[in-house]
This record gives structure tokens, C-alpha cells and sequence, in this order.
């Protein structure tokens, strides 16, 4: 902890406030703590470490907000298949240590890479072909297909009912049939 002030030598205190953190195009108000010059500067400074907590707790927001894949989900997505941090980042075109930075929590994937891993996740054969095409081979065991339960749930009206909440559980491989499955005029897809 700071006593005096680098810059113009007034006396420091700790304190906690809020503060407006913008990450892409979104701005968020997380807590922290902070230390402030009381002398004529008035300077803030975060202490070591402290700059990523706060980081962490608007990247997490941010996350929860718009409903993305969160930290512990993308490493059991990359360590399930069986890549590295450098390989996943080959095979979705990201920079390096980006993977290791969703990872951490101390950055967000955007809204195109977030959909981009959920549907290498959910079907198997997108994410064979796409290790294919990059030439990419797992680190270990290799990946066998395992049909895993998508929820769905749909907005349904049907021919003369009122508008009825449904939830589909389906395999991945059978979502390309669920128009058929759902017997109705219009299915929205709300969750």
C-alpha cells in the first residue's frame, strides 16, 4: 500500500467505489478498491492485482448478461477435445494467449467466436471437420462423437390453443429434424 503519493507526494488512503469498466462495446459498474491521493493530484491507483479482479468481476457480468460460455466452460470444452490452448486458438483464428485470457476470465470471447464454440461443442461432425481442415490433431485420446442432451424451449402456438411453453430435450444430431418433431403453425425459439 501506497503512503505517499509518486506524483505529488500527498498522503494516500484506501477506499472501495465503483467503477464504469467498458469491454468492447459494453460498459459495466463493478466494485473494487482503490487507492487515492488526498494532496492536490488527487490521483487513484489500483493495487497490484486488483486491475484484473476488477476485470474478472465486469468480464463475469458481462457474461451472465448476455448469456455466454464462461470461463470453466470453454476449458472443459478445449480440454474434453483433447487441445491446447494454441490449438484451440489455431482452429477458431484467434490470437495468441487469447484462449488463455477467456480462460482466466480477464477477457470475453465476442458473440460470434461464443457461438462459434457452442456449436463446436454441441455437433461433433462441425468440429471434426473443422480440426480437419486446419490440420489440427488433439494432444490426446482421439475425439469419438458422443451424441450429448440439448434443451431447447419454445415459444409454441399451435393451430387453435393459446401460445404453451415447451421444453425439447433433443440430441444435437436430431436438431436439424425438430421442425417436424413440434406439430404447430410457428415455434420461437426463446432459450
Amino acid at each position: 500500500m501506497l503512503t505517499n503519493c509518486p506524483d505529488c507526494g500527498g498522503a494516500v488512503t484506501r477506499g472501495h467505489d465503483t467503477f464504469e469498466v467498458r469491454i468492447g462495446r459494453r460498459t459495466v459498474t463493478v466494485p473494487g478498491e482503490y487507492e487515492r491521493c488526498r494532496g492536490e493530484c488527487g490521483e487513484f491507483y489500483l493495487a497490484p492485482g486488483e486491475m484484473d479482479a476488477v476485470m474478472k468481476r465486469a468480464s463475469a457480468m458481462i457474461r451472465a448478461e448476455e448469456g455466454m460460455l464462461i470461463p470453466a466452460e470453454i476449458k472443459a470444452f478445449r480440454k474434453g477435445i483433447g487441445l491446447t490452448q494454441p490449438q484451440l486458438e489455431d482452429l477458431l483464428g484467434a490470437g495468441p494467449k487469447t484462449v488463455g485470457r477467456w480462460e482466466k476470465g480477464t477477457i470475453i470471447q465476442n458473440g460470434a467466436t461464443d457461438t462459434l464454440l457452442r456449436l463446436l461443442r454441441d455437433v461433433p461432425a462441425a468440429l471434426q471437420h473443422l480440426l480437419a481442415e486446419r490440420g489440427i490433431v488433439p494432444d490426446v485420446v482421439p475425439l469419438v462423437p458422443v451424441p450429448r442432451p440439448v434443451s431447447y424451449q419454445y415459444r409454441v402456438t399451435a393451430d387453435s390453443a393459446p401460445v404453451v411453453r415447451e421444453t425439447l430435450a433433443v440430441y444435437a444430431s436430431e436438431a436439424q429434424d425438430l421442425e417436424v418433431a413440434i406439430p404447430v403453425q410457428r415455434a420461437e425459439r426463446i432459450a
